[in-house]
This record gives C-alpha cells, sequence and structure tokens, in this order.
C-alpha cells in the first residue's frame, strides 16, 4: 500500500522530517482506510513497515490478512480502491499531531472519498 491518499502530497525519502511525516501518515491513512471501510475484521490488521530502498528506509502500510477467511478477503477487496483526499478527521489528526507537509485541499465538489 501507500502512506497517503492517492491525490495527496507525501513525505519523501531524504526530508528531514520523513519519517515522523512518513509515521503520521500511515497512522492517519489506516484510520481513515477504516473510517470509509469499516472496521477491521477479527484476525487483519495493518502495520507500518520498514523497506529498504538504495536511497535509505521508506516506510510503507501493509495489510496483513488470512486469504482463507472470506471477511479478509472481502475488505481486501474493498481496499483495491485507493481513497483520494485526506477526510477532515485525517486532516484535524494531522494538523494537531505536528504534521510539517501542506495537505491539498478537497477537489471543488468538495466530495470526500
Amino acid at each position: 500500500m501507500c502512506t497517503t491518499p492517492c491525490h495527496e502530497k507525501c513525505a519523501q525519502l531524504g526530508d528531514v522530517n520523513y519519517e515522523t511525516d512518513a509515521r503520521l501518515e500511515a497512522h492517519a491513512f489506516t484510520d481513515q482506510l477504516q473510517r470509509t471501510h469499516g472496521e477491521l475484521p477479527s484476525g487483519a490488521y495493518f502495520t507500518v513497515v520498514d523497506c529498504p530502498h538504495d536511497f535509505g528506509v521508506y516506510l510503507d502500510v501493509k495489510f496483513t490478512f488470512d486469504d482463507t477467511v472470506d471477511a479478509h478477503t472481502a475488505y481486501l477487496e474493498c481496499l483495491q480502491e485507493s481513497l483520494e483526499y485526506w477526510d477532515p478527521q485525517a486532516t484535524e489528526q494531522l494538523t494537531r499531531a505536528g504534521y510539517t507537509l501542506v495537505t491539498s485541499a478537497l477537489p471543488k465538489t468538495g466530495r470526500v472519498a
């Protein structure tokens, strides 16, 4: 997965506050995913994982599930459609936590993913 909705800016590896901002993004993102798609099925969970890269270690969100459990695979199918923008709750969560990136505004339609 990623750490932000698909149309939002995200922390970049090498940024001064990369790890802090990426962790804040990841937690706000997983919270928003659960608001959008409902609570995780029992036994499935999100984690923030380190991913080694030539330029350092970047963070990513991982969905851990059991593919033999129908509720897990159904939730995974919901996750296939990425969120487009931060919702108001995520924006507030990031602001309260001291997130340093400027988030983009919601589309002019006001539609929240």
